[in-house]
């Protein structure tokens, strides 16, 4: 759900107001676009229907839309928006190859429906984002989970000791990664997968769509083949743990403890418990 600008020559392009050029990624955290969250979600377009009737600033859409309303020249600079799974393969192949996981997670994507009817026109015309697509700015069609993307490019084969006969899956959001380790058995829709970080999350799957008001999908090949995913979670998971360690008056001590040892607070921590 990280959002990464890239410019025509592959470079990165800043999302930031500080205009760095490294700083070209928009964290899935960041909720600068709540504004441009709400009016989307005040389309009442069909394919909310698919996102538990609302989607996230999390996502990738609000993101783009604040940028382009926010910094239009860096908007305009832009020539390739990549969630970061697909960057990550761009930059080991050189190939534009989009995910369905994401593509239908974080935008809006209908892998269900028939060619032509994965996007809503009508909902980017709506928000005045029809341009998103300019150039193949974010790809229209996607690939399937375990497709094979390309081969490493020589110059991503130089940097991590490989030949170019190794070969790129398509790729996949972290959490879905950890959820198909879960789910990847004989009765998927049986089983619960809770995928804990920073975040957590908790996703079923089904044979057929389910609707629910708040939680994310049906989404169609998102995760297991032919199989719609439901999601839920928590934003704050591992990061209140963080929060509670280091607000507690004993955390300065507790630092200085785990340095003077060489190791870490959380060593520490459940060195105590166990």
């Amino acid at each position: 759900m990280l959002l990464v600008a890239l410019d025509k020559n592959g470079g990165p392009v800043s999302v930031s107001p500080t205009l760095k050029d490294n700083q070209n990624i928009i964290v899935w955290m960041d909720h600068r676009s709540m504004s441009e969250t709400d009016e989307i979600n005040r389309t009442n377009d069909h394919v909310l229907k698919y996102v538990g009737n609302q989607v996230s600033p999390e996502m990738e859409i609000p993101k783009i839309l604040w940028l382009k309303r926010n910094m239009p020249q860096q908007y305009n600079k832009t020539a390739k928006f990549f969630d970061l799974a697909d960057f990550l393969v761009y930059k080991a192949t050189g190939l534009d190859t989009r995910s369905t996981c994401c593509a239908v997670c974080k935008w809006t994507y209908l892998a269900h429906e028939k060619e032509g009817k994965q996007w809503s026109s009508k909902l980017f015309e709506k928000i005045d984002l029809t341009d998103m697509f300019d150039g193949g700015r974010v790809g229209k069609t996607t690939s399937e989970l375990g497709s094979v993307a390309g081969n490493l490019s020589a110059e991503a084969a130089a940097q991590l000791g490989l030949t170019t006969q190794c070969k790129v899956g398509v790729g996949i959001i972290d959490a879905h990664c950890g959820g198909i380790g879960i789910l990847g058995g004989s009765k998927p829709s049986e089983t619960l997968a809770i995928i804990g970080g920073t975040s957590s999350c908790h996703m079923a799957v089904s044979e057929k769509p389910v609707f629910v008001k708040g939680v994310w999908g049906p989404y169609y090949g998102a995760m297991l083949p032919s199989f719609w995913l439901s999601e839920g979670g928590q934003s704050a998971a591992g990061s209140l743990v963080d929060h509670v360690i280091t607000d507690s008056s004993q955390y300065a001590q507790l630092k200085s403890e785990a340095d003077s040892k060489k190791t870490t607070v959380y060593q520490l921590l459940n060195d105590e418990i166990y």
